[in-house]
């Protein structure tokens, strides 16, 4: 269990020296702040484009609309991202030669093959749980929410099971 969280550690310290957390957070805050705003902004540019000859008649905008650009969002542009950015790690690490040189001393590779795994959940987690929470307020502010929350959390869980694995 030592080698594990130490190994763990060494994969956050990664993380934060090669930027992939915080990109990985500015990309999921995006999607999570971008979903309510392409909702409520949606009808508003139809409109304006729409010409003299053309009559473009969209509903207004709802809460449903709201969610449901966030699991566009989320399985199109977010597993996306995470997938780019997640999956160098074990080729920089064999090209840099530290995978080498852990393998060398006697760490067993499911220990190393775990332990990035893991870090890859966490972040995922972590990254869908803060675009999650900023879509839920922003939606929350411009449209109000009249779906139950237990709904809208058995909803969100799929994409997260889809996107861990």
């Amino acid at each position: 269990m030592r080698i594990f969280l130490s190994l763990l550690k060494k994969e956050a310290i990664e993380g934060a020296r090669t930027k992939k957390i915080i990109s990985t957070f500015i990309l999921f805050l995006f999607i999570g702040l971008i979903s309510p705003l392409t909702a409520k902004l949606t009808p508003m540019i139809l409109q304006s484009i729409a010409t003299g000859n053309i009559d473009i008649n969209v509903a207004p905008p709802s809460e449903i609309d709201s969610w449901t650009q966030f699991f566009k969002n989320i399985s199109q542009i977010g597993m996306f991202g995470l997938a780019i950015i997640l999956s160098t790690q074990m080729a920089n690490e064999f090209q840099k030669g530290t995978l080498i040189n852990l393998l060398s001393k006697g760490l067993p590779r499911y220990q190393v093959v775990l332990s990035k795994i893991f870090y890859n959940f966490i972040l995922w987690f972590i990254a869908y749980f803060c675009s999650f929470i900023l879509t839920y307020f922003y939606t929350k502010y411009f449209f109000g929410i009249s779906f139950p929350i237990r709904n809208i959390l058995m909803a969100a869980l799929l994409p997260f099971i889809f996107g861990y694995f």
